[in-house]
C-alpha cells in the first residue's frame, strides 16, 4: 500500500468520528487557504536552499549544509507528530529510508514543533534521519512555506487537543505547509513537492525514482 492508499484509509476512519459541522468547517477553511494559493511563494526546482541550522529532538546543532557535503539530501517540511497526516508521512519515510539511502540520499525532516514534544513519537517510531525544531518557522518562512490558521481552525485544533501555542512554544498559530525537497549536494533544489492541501503528500516511492 503506498502512501496515498494510507491517508485515504486513514481518512475514511477518522471521518467517521469528525463531527459533520466540524468536518463542513475544515473543509470550507481548507478551500480558503487553497484559493490563496500560497505554495506560489516557495522555493522551487533550480533554486538554491537557505543555510539551515536547527537543533534535533536531543538538543544537538545539525548544520544541514555540511550534511550536504555527503550526500544528496531529502528535505521534508512538516506541520508536527501530532497531525496524523504527518505521521503517516514520517512512518513511510522510515519504511523506504534504506532505498533512499540506497539512491544516494539522506533524509532531514523539519517542523516547528518543539523537540520535547516530538521526542516521543520520533524514539517510537525509530525514526533513523533527523529530526530538526524550527522555533518560529523561521527557516519554513524562508522557503516560503508560512500559513497562518484562521480564528475557526485555532478553535478546531483546540478542540482536537492540538494546542500549537504549547507544541510550538510562540503565540503565532503558523504552520508550514508540507513539502518535500530533493536537494543536490550544490544546495540546489531538483524537486519541489509543496501542496497547501495538507492531506496530500509526496509518496517515498517518487523520491526513490527521481533520485535515480
Amino acid at each position: 500500500m503506498n502512501l496515498a492508499d494510507e491517508i485515504a484509509q486513514m481518512q475514511q476512519e477518522m471521518m467517521q468520528d469528525i463531527p459533520e459541522s466540524v468536518l463542513q468547517s475544515l473543509q470550507e477553511e481548507n478551500m480558503r487557504l487553497l484559493a490563496k494559493n500560497p505554495e506560489a511563494q516557495a522555493l522551487n526546482e533550480g533554486e538554491m536552499i537557505p543555510h539551515i541550522r536547527l537543533y534535533n529532538h536531543l538538543g544537538k546543532v545539525v548544520d544541514v549544509q555540511s550534511l550536504l557535503r555527503e550526500k544528496d539530501l531529502v528535505i521534508s517540511f512538516y506541520r508536527g507528530t501530532w497531525c496524523p497526516y504527518c505521521s503517516l508521512e514520517l512512518r513511510a519515510l522510515v519504511e523506504h529510508y534504506q532505498d533512499i539511502v540506497d539512491a544516494g540520499a539522506d533524509v532531514v525532516a523539519i517542523s516547528p514543533e518543539l523537540p520535547d514534544k516530538s521526542m516521543d513519537s520520533i524514539e517510537r517510531e525509530r525514526m533513523p534521519f533527523q529530526v530538526l525544531s524550527d522555533p518560529g518557522n523561521r527557516i519554513a518562512q524562508e522557503f516560503g512555506l508560512i500559513f497562518q490558521l484562521s480564528p475557526v481552525l485555532q478553535k478546531i485544533y483546540k478542540d482536537f487537543g492540538f494546542d500549537l501555542v504549547d507544541k510550538n512554544g510562540d503565540l503565532t498559530w503558523r504552520l508550514p505547509i508540507p513539502a518535500t525537497y530533493i536537494v543536490r549536494q550544490n544546495g540546489r533544489i531538483l524537486t519541489a513537492y509543496v501542496n497547501s492541501d495538507y492531506t496530500q503528500r509526496m509518496d517515498p516511492g517518487a523520491i526513490v525514482e527521481q533520485l535515480n
